[in-house]
């Protein structure tokens, strides 16, 4: 069971139940014979009031930020639909066919990043290479700090930080699948720095987890190419996705064809 091949399981419960042993991707490297079982900690861990999230100052942020985001997320949905609209006038298609392969029932995921300071930011990653996996991200960058990073022709190059607030337009796996490979989910990471903290917003755009994620049809044709990678529902990407982050892989070089 040790040497059983990697794979994502569905619930906890069913692993647990299925094995003997912890498989191996596990189990700890547990150099000169280090125990993980830990000693008493010699003071008290620090404990924090949060009944302020419960009184009205703590109810009257929560409503800065909600309504903040709520009105920063309808204006960056107005950006991305610019570009997916863009990006289908460069491929000579119907200028709503990128547009329209996002239904109702389409995922939007804000994410808020922060890296604090690190002493050997030569040892650390913020975070470690990879795709996105959706069609677009859009992404709000620190104005003083840089961090992020593109990999292009096997060298690192460093995405100088923006003081105006620029927006930086990310292609994701999915419109790379859609777009049979003309535009391209560029690997990058992000380092950190040794004596300042940074901070970023994502904004990630994908499909629904149900469809059917492949290249366009009208743009096969269009082109006469044959698809260079096979379909894949939304929901099974993300899973294979996760698999090959974890090795540090891209799942959309698993679907070529």
């Amino acid at each position: 069971m040790a040497d059983e091949p990697w794979r994502l399981p569905n619930i906890v419960q069913e692993l647990a139940a299925g094995v003997q042993e912890p498989p191996s991707r596990y189990l700890q490297d547990l150099a000169g014979g280090d125990q993980l079982a830990g000693a008493e900690i010699p003071e008290p861990i620090p404990t924090i009031d949060l009944g302020r999230l419960s009184g009205s100052d703590g109810a009257d942020e929560a409503a800065k930020l909600r309504d903040i985001l709520h009105e920063y997320t309808l204006k960056i949905k107005t950006v991305k639909n610019d570009i997916l609209l863009a990006l289908a006038k460069l491929l000579e298609l119907d200028e709503d066919c990128l547009l329209n392969q996002f239904s109702d029932r389409a995922i939007t995921t804000a994410r808020f990043n922060y890296y604090s300071p690190c002493p050997r930011p030569d040892l650390v990653l913020g975070l470690k290479p990879h795709s996105d996996l959706c069609a677009l991200t859009v992404l709000l960058t620190d104005k003083e700090v840089g961090g992020l990073q593109v990999l292009r022709d096997g060298t690192w190059y460093s995405v100088p930080a923006v003081r105006d607030y620029s927006l930086l337009i990310n292609i994701g796996v999915t419109l790379e699948i859609m777009t049979n490979g003309t535009f391209r989910a560029p690997l990058h990471r992000v380092v950190t720095n040794a004596e300042r903290e940074r901070m970023s917003v994502a904004m990630f755009y994908a499909v629904d987890g149900e469809k059917e994620i492949e290249p366009v049809a009208e743009l096969l044709g269009l082109k006469q190419q044959s698809a260079r990678y096979r379909g894949i529902k939304g929901k099974d990407l993300l899973i294979g996705h996760y698999e090959h982050f974890s090795r540090g892989g891209r799942v959309v070089d698993s679907l070529k064809i």
